[in-house]
């Protein structure tokens, strides 16, 4: 359960991460934008305020 737990817990920041540096470092390309904000959108409703 705990290796489970770890591994959606990973998958989680990186998904958070591509979303951020996609937003930093590609803002004009409008489909590598349109995907961070997919990746982004789980943590719409997230009280941890290291996502974004």
């Amino acid at each position: 359960m705990r290796r489970c737990w770890h591994a959606t817990a990973n998958l989680h920041v990186a998904a958070n991460n591509l979303a951020a540096l996609i937003a930093d470092f590609e803002p004009e390309d409008k489909a590598r934008l349109a995907r961070a904000l997919e990746l982004a959108k789980p943590f719409d409703t997230s009280k941890n305020p290291f996502y974004l």
